[in-house]
């Protein structure tokens, strides 16, 4: 640990920290972007780990014109291309354990240049377990489509419904005992969605109004896991293949229900505080109940999470006895 840090677990505004950047077929002109405003943070004491998804000679040659002789920028050429998941995880373990915070990033977004700066403030904070911006939402040629509205939520209700999206966000590197390694995916995973729930198991996750970046949306991304249309649009396919409703009930069980089930039994087995974690324990126990029915209500009309995606998750729990679910919560 730097000497930034103080004794009592609280961050300075010099601490180390690690960025973690995934690449796959990227675009060269976002890429470029991307990678200078990382270089041109304000927040200077960084080391940033670039992995490449799948074997990419073009790719390699262009992050290297780019990062030049900074040696702050480390490249990972992975010959097999696993995903974004599996990615991001390979990534997080080329992080120094001794650094005390990392952040993560897409290859096709902008960084503005105070983001880390705010970001490491607001870990100043003891019990902030992750801390994250919010975003202008641009399409591919920078024009405004909309900003994030990233909110503070209780725990189960970022269970439900994330709010985490990786690459506005910062985290402890301590979340990392119990992060590693990942949730075993479903359709339904996502990398930062399972890193938002470890920091909030063990703390807070605090939601700045600042805007930290530019977030480039089009056909192949989605801001953290906002896709109910998507989500809608795979459930219709499925019930127009089928006579009758059991595919619908099988995915919402087996992918989005089950990846839920599956990030609360992992935070319940590793944090002993029960009544801290009391409101994920009908999440853990996978099947529909009254206290599960309770928490989805509660967590509606307090706002946390929509009517919608609360449907479609008690749905599938209450399919989870009927599904021939796998179980395994490993990696």
């Amino acid at each position: 640990m730097s000497e930034a840090s103080s004794a009592d677990g609280k961050l300075g505004a010099t601490s180390s920290g690690a960025i973690c950047l995934a690449v796959f077929r990227p675009n060269a002109v976002l890429l470029r972007r991307q990678l200078e405003s990382i270089r041109e943070q304000s927040h200077r004491d960084w080391r940033c780990h670039v992995g490449i998804d799948g074997s990419n000679a073009g790719a390699a040659r262009l992050i290297h014109e780019i990062i030049g002789d900074d040696d702050r920028f480390v490249v990972h050429e992975y010959e097999n291309n696993v995903g974004f998941y599996r990615n991001f995880e390979r990534i997080i373990r080329q992080i120094d354990p001794r650094v005390e915070w990392f952040a993560l990033a897409d290859q096709d977004d902008y960084w503005y240049p105070d983001k880390l700066s705010l970001l490491v403030a607001e870990l100043g904070v003891e019990t902030t377990m992750a801390a994250s911006g919010q975003a202008r939402i641009v399409d591919s040629e920078g024009g405004t489509l909309g900003f994030s509205n990233r909110r503070d939520v209780s725990l189960a209700g970022l269970m439900f419904d994330n709010q985490v999206t990786g690459s506005l966000a910062m985290f402890r590197t301590s979340v990392l005992a119990t992060a590693l390694p990942f949730p075993a995916p479903t359709h339904a995973a996502y990398h930062d969605h399972w890193l938002g729930v470890v920091a909030s198991s063990a703390g807070r996750v605090t939601f700045l109004a600042d805007i930290v970046q530019d977030y480039v949306q089009h056909d192949s991304n989605v801001l953290g896991e906002e896709q109910d249309l998507r989500v809608l649009g795979r459930l219709m396919r499925l019930r127009n293949r089928a006579t009758n409703d059991e595919p619908i009930l099988r995915y919402l069980a087996v992918h989005r229900w089950n990846w839920r089930v599956r990030m609360a039994r992992r935070i319940l087995a590793s944090n002993a505080d029960r009544d801290r974690l009391a409101a994920v324990i009908p999440i853990a126990d996978g099947r529909i109940s009254w206290r599960l029915l309770w928490l989805a209500a509660g967590l509606c009309l307090a706002g946390e999470v929509s009517p919608l995606r609360a449907t479609g998750l008690l749905a599938g729990s209450l399919a989870w006895r009927r599904q021939d679910i796998e179980e395994d919560t490993t990696s």
